[in-house]
């Protein structure tokens, strides 16, 4: 079913071993020994051959392998995306690799080692990038729901499977009596006592890892997949639908791909395909919804208070798609997720003036006032951050901002902590981790902007570090202008110091 394309290959040689890294952990490193094993099946130890019965099977199997890599790479080719064709045999070749680990017949420490440090190696690079372990089976980048860490658990996976496999493939042999124990005479003490231990690891080392990664697979079909099936479909914000729409209430969906939404709603969804068809939509007086995706919140944000059109969040459970509607029943709160940190005066200034209502604060306080204007339309009114803090840590800086006017751009906002020695610790980042650009901030509103800075032990040398912000549109960009208030001679604010012990 398939058809051919032409020109350039898209793919290349890591294609589908990325795959195969990704896709098997925390076999991936073992799968490598486990079909090679063949090349070394008719070696003897001892004048015993080991596990004879296995070598036509595993040489089988290892063929079967190598011939699926190769057809697949042609079909990646030639047709595109796709996935490995022999999978399974990779699978068995790992059951009857360790199905002979069990029984003992050597001990190999050297290729345990190989083998746990390839594991954590994979299992750092999940650590780094997460959203790997769902995009190499989607044949797709994922944008990974910040609200699921799985990091730490995907380290330990990865550590107890090493650590099972080295210490299998280094002592069960000897645990289990079919490898002579070679003790130097003049063994201390504390390897004395030691050796129980091993032996012990060595004994059950295996076992261990199997069932943790029978586990860490049972976690991922039971917990992880159905977690990140309410941030990637839209079908758990269309039951929210279903619970709270009334007979007769209509439901649009806005910049949402697929052709499946109807199925799970008892109304027909009316497509909308503009900005200014949605605000219309929803100014009808009735109640109706709306499925939008979570990435437009922020400019349907300022549209629709532009418009002048109320507006509440019903359901923001997903981090991809949300469902609006214009009007809340009793019982009903708005979740828009821009609420926490957005906050409209009640009586903005008239356009063109400065003349804020007396006394008028946003419901946040800071530790630091601070009255600098960016473009004569940014106001940073104030900061928080601790005083001191420990290495290794983080520090959380959090700025709020008056908006004066229209920004001229969407720009990030930069930190900078310069302290007694190089590099400086650097807080570049985008508002409200990209859920509201600056470009979108209207007249009269107040945003209150959370980070944290990762503080290494390593390259962060203890002292005193001044902490200086701005905005930049990123890259070789220029900075803001500071049009009023402090300024450094570099666009940058001076809000204060820090102590890193």
């Amino acid at each position: 079913g398939g058809v051919t394309q032409g020109g350039v290959p898209s793919h290349n040689f890591e294609y589908l071993i990325r795959q195969l890294g990704f896709g098997l952990f925390p076999w991936s490193a073992v799968a490598v020994f486990a079909l090679a094993r063949p090349l070394i099946r008719l070696d003897e130890s001892d004048g015993v051959r080991s596990n004879t019965r296995l070598a036509f099977q595993q040489l089988f199997i290892f063929f079967v392998a190598g011939l699926g890599f190769a057809l697949s790479t042609y079909l990646v080719l030639v047709l595109g995306d796709g996935r490995y064709v022999a999978l399974p045999a990779i699978g068995i070749a790992v059951g009857v690799f360790l199905d002979e680990a069990l029984e003992g017949y050597r001990s190999e420490p050297v290729a345990g080692l190989l083998m746990a440090t390839g594991t954590m190696v994979i299992a750092r690079d999940f650590f780094l990038e997460p959203e790997e372990l769902v995009s190499v089976h989607l044949l797709d980048k994922v944008k990974w729901p910040p609200v699921i860490s799985i990091e730490h658990l995907i380290l330990g996976v990865g550590f107890l499977v090493a650590l099972g496999v080295y210490t299998g493939l280094a002592a069960r042999g000897r645990a289990v009596g079919r490898v002579a124990p070679q003790e130097p005479a003049d063994a201390r003490k504390w390897q004395r006592r030691a050796d129980p231990v091993v032996m012990a690891a060595g004994r059950w080392g295996l076992q261990a890892a199997t069932a943790c990664a029978v586990l860490f697979a049972f976690y991922l079909a039971m917990g992880l997949v159905p977690g990140l099936s309410t941030h990637f479909s839209f079908k758990p914000v269309l039951q929210s639908y279903a619970k709270y729409a009334k007979p007769g209430e209509k439901i649009g969906k806005y910049h949402v791909e697929g052709h499946g939404a109807g199925f799970y709603g008892r109304e027909k969804m009316v497509d909308i395909p503009s900005q200014d068809r949605l605000v219309e939509f929803l100014r009808d007086g009735n109640r109706v919804f709306a499925l939008v995706s979570a990435d437009d919140l922020a400019a349907l944000d300022n549209a629709l208070k532009t418009a002048k059109v109320e507006y509440a969040v019903v359901d923001a459970e997903s981090t991809r798609f949300l469902l609006l509607s214009n009007h809340l029943s009793p019982g009903e709160t708005d979740e828009n997720p821009l609420r926490k940190n957005v906050w409209m005066s009640p009586a903005p200034p008239a356009p063109g003036t400065d003349s804020w209502q007396a006394g008028e604060k946003p419901p946040w306080s800071w530790r630091i006032p601070v009255s600098a204007t960016f473009g004569d339309a940014i106001e940073l009114i104030g900061a928080n951050f601790p005083a001191t803090v420990r290495r290794p840590g983080k520090i959380p800086l959090e700025l709020t901002f008056r908006v004066k006017g229209h920004s001229p751009g969407s720009y990030k906002i930069f930190a900078h902590f310069d302290g007694p020695a190089a590099p400086r610790l650097l807080g570049d980042h985008d508002p409200l981790n990209k859920a509201f650009p600056t470009n979108y901030w209207l007249p009269g509103e107040y945003v209150r902007d959370h980070f944290d800075v990762d503080v290494p032990l390593m390259t962060t040398p203890a002292g005193t570090y001044t902490v200086y912000m701005g905005f930049w549109p990123g890259g070789e960009g220029k900075r803001l202008k500071i049009t009023k208030g402090p300024n450094d001679g570099a666009d940058r604010v001076r809000l204060g110091t820090i102590e890193i012990k």
